[in-house]
């Protein structure tokens, strides 16, 4: 079984009831400024306890189709940004919440995005 993934069954009337929990494995570690400033990819731009980046497309669809696949990515990493999808551009923000602020999660979400997109 997955190792971020608990599940469980219980009985209620009669009827087994399967759940399945989402679980970290471990809390990252804030980094420090002079870390976040070391690690964060070329175009990234750190803004409060978020890094950022916005991808610019030459038509919509192209956009849906990136955000669809960091989509993916953040399913398979279990670390979901935020997307904002525009006309001609994707805008990507990633922090940590459970840690309140940047960890090595999002220096390698931003990595792992940025060599599906070159």
């Amino acid at each position: 079984m997955d190792t971020n993934r608990e599940m469980a069954a219980e009985w209620e009337r009669g009827t087994i009831i399967i759940w399945m929990a989402c679980v970290r494995p471990h809390m990252a570690d804030l980094l420090s400024d002079e870390e976040i400033d070391d690690q964060l990819p070329e175009a990234w731009e750190r803004e409060d306890d978020e890094i950022i980046r916005v991808y610019e497309f030459d038509d919509y669809l192209r956009g849906v189709n990136f955000a669809q696949m960091v989509g993916e990515i953040a399913e398979a990493q279990f670390h979901h940004p935020e997307i904002i999808i525009r006309y001609a551009g994707v805008e990507i923000r990633l922090t940590s919440h459970e840690a309140g602020g940047i960890t090595d999660d999002d220096i390698e979400m931003a990595e792992l995005i940025e060599s599906e997109h070159n």
